[in-house]
């Protein structure tokens, strides 16, 4: 509701002006009661807070952007035999170590 125009919600039939106007008022105050954020603004917090965590292979690393990311679900998979459980025994131990080190 508040990211739609007040012109386009007003198209929607039974909608007057007066109403329209009325349900962005509600929505605008319990969204700034939950605190509602913009994306840009969750965006550049989250970029704040990331690292990234090596896996131990500087070409993975490569196409990984600098490693597995921290914050995220992160799903490996591929074929059996392809190496899935030693790179999770991998980043087991190598989210232990201290971040200058790679963790």
């Amino acid at each position: 509701i508040l990211m739609t125009s007040a012109r386009h919600l007003e198209r929607i039939k039974g909608l007057s002006e007066a109403k329209v106007l009325k349900a962005q008022d509600s929505a605008g105050k319990v969204c700034r009661r939950l605190g509602f954020q913009s994306a840009r603004a969750v965006r550049e917090k989250r970029q704040s807070d990331v690292f990234h965590i090596t896996t131990g292979s500087t070409e993975l690393d490569n196409l990984l952007k600098g490693g597995i990311e921290t914050g995220v679900v992160t799903e490996i998979v591929g074929e059996f035999r392809t190496g899935k459980t030693q790179l999770a025994m991998t980043l087991a131990v190598t989210s232990l170590m201290a971040q200058e080190q790679g963790g």
